[in-house]
């Protein structure tokens, strides 16, 4: 009976290696076919090159990685494969102690934080935090929890495991911004977008890295932390022994004047929005919207809804809720949006639908563009560029209707989040039109 072996490498890392027989007769590599007693017994054995690895035997009723052992009642062919092998390190780091165990064995971290696998394995790490400190997460290999960590090994591959010390009750790291001018702090690890979320609880014992930036597009300056053990204009490291507060301090440049722009939206209600060089709305118009003042000067603008109108709202640059006025300090370019509505009726398909107006405006210093969900049956109808209401940034929906908007900042901007019809920083929001509203997006 003819014993026939085949050779073959992995799919996409070729390993290498040859077969032997037992008794003798194959050497697979140069001789791969044999001819045995009917009814005897032949092992097989893979010798691997170095740096690979059997992957498994087929054909012969031969399986796995160990011997093959074919009964030759018959002619067999058996196929082995050889793959590549590739190496896992695991690395520890925190201030805390603790063991990375591995699935299938190998790596015990501790003392064995390397193995060698063959190419395509899937290896899952577990972290044992010792008994008085705490896993904090995985990173590298594509892992970024604190559960398990389960690795492809397609190259080779570090994972590192953080550990850190005992900790009590979390500690509050709140940010104040003081002075005349704009920017942003934000913190590592992430919590602080401040911005928006200028306070965020940490482990105590933790440490904490603010950075302060001043706006994109200005001449403003950071001029320096104030408040717990920061100081200078570098970036701050706390250690969050305790609850602490931080202020960071911005100035104005020296380019002297702000611009003031106000956003009217007025497909069903209209009015007119007044202050010192605006006459926005006024004889119907929307042409005199914006004004350049002194940084520093404050505007006091007045809305007032037309007669068969309501006025529902301010929106960004400070301004909000449904008085007629709002006060706004000029320390750099400012976009207010103000709403009116008018309940108006459309009939689509035979049924009356009360219209409400949905708004956005653009604000800050960055550039970007707000975008609207499809409704069905129609094109896009939001797609706003511009802090001017005529660059497609309004829109008219059916009362109750539900509209999503995507803030995407250009290259070099950052969304920092919305004001208005919508709250935080996710870019995508949803707006229910029970009335008319305006949502601002500020990108710095």
């Amino acid at each position: 009976m003819t014993l026939t072996v085949i050779v073959i490498g992995g799919d996409t890392n070729v390993g290498t290696g040859t077969v032997e027989s037992i008794p003798s007769g194959i050497t697979c590599g140069a001789d791969c076919t044999e001819t045995f007693t009917s009814g005897s017994v032949v092992i097989l054995q893979a010798v691997p090159s170095p740096g690979s690895s059997l992957a498994g035997w087929s054909g012969g009723g031969c399986a796995g990685t160990g011997l093959c052992t074919v009964s030759m009642t018959q002619s067999h062919t058996v196929t082995a494969e050889f793959s590549n092998l590739v190496t896992l390190t695991v690395s520890k780091a925190g201030l805390g102690s603790g063991i990375v165990k591995s699935a299938p064995a190998g790596i015990d971290c501790g003392s064995d934080c390397t193995e060698i696998y063959p190419i395509g394995t899937a290896v899952t790490l577990q972290a044992f935090p010792d008994s008085t400190d705490t896993f904090v997460e995985w990173s590298g290999g594509g892992c970024t929890s604190n559960g398990q960590c389960v690795v492809t090994m397609t190259q080779n591959l570090t994972v590192a495991a953080d550990f850190t010390g005992p900790v009590g009750p979390a500690s509050a790291l709140t940010v104040t911004k003081t002075g005349t001018g704009l920017g942003t702090v934000t913190s590592s690890p992430a919590g602080i977008l401040c911005g928006s979320d200028c306070s965020h609880s940490y482990n105590t014992g933790s440490s904490v890295t603010l950075t302060a930036v001043p706006s994109i597009g200005t001449d403003d300056t950071f001029t320096g932390w104030g408040g717990d053990t920061c100081g200078g204009t570098g970036p701050c490291t706390l250690t969050m022994s305790q609850a602490r507060t931080v202020t960071a301090q911005f100035s104005i440049g020296n380019s002297g004047t702000a611009v003031l722009t106000v956003l009217e939206m007025r497909e069903t209600g209209t009015g007119s929005i007044t202050g010192t060089g605006i006459s926005c709305g006024t004889g119907g118009t929307l042409t005199d919207c914006s004004e350049s003042v002194v940084i520093g000067t404050s505007v006091t603008l007045t809305a007032a809804p037309a007669t068969d109108s309501t006025f529902i709202g301010w929106a960004g640059g400070s301004c909000s809720g449904t008085a007629s006025t709002c006060t706004v300090v000029l320390s750099n370019n400012r976009t207010v949006g103000a709403a009116f509505d008018k309940p108006s009726t459309v009939t689509v398909a035979s049924q009356e639908f009360t219209e409400r107006t949905l708004g956005v405006g653009i604000a800050g210093s960055g550039v970007g563009t707000v975008t609207s969900s499809t409704l069905t049956g129609t094109t896009p109808v939001i797609n706003c560029s511009l802090n001017t209401v005529e660059a497609d940034c309004s829109h008219a929906y059916s009362d109750g209707a539900v509209a999503t908007l995507t803030a995407t900042a250009v290259t070099g901007a950052t969304f920092t989040g919305w004001s208005g019809a919508c709250t935080g920083l996710n870019s995508q929001c949803s707006v229910q039109l029970s009335s008319s509203q305006i949502a601002i997006a500020t990108f710095d």
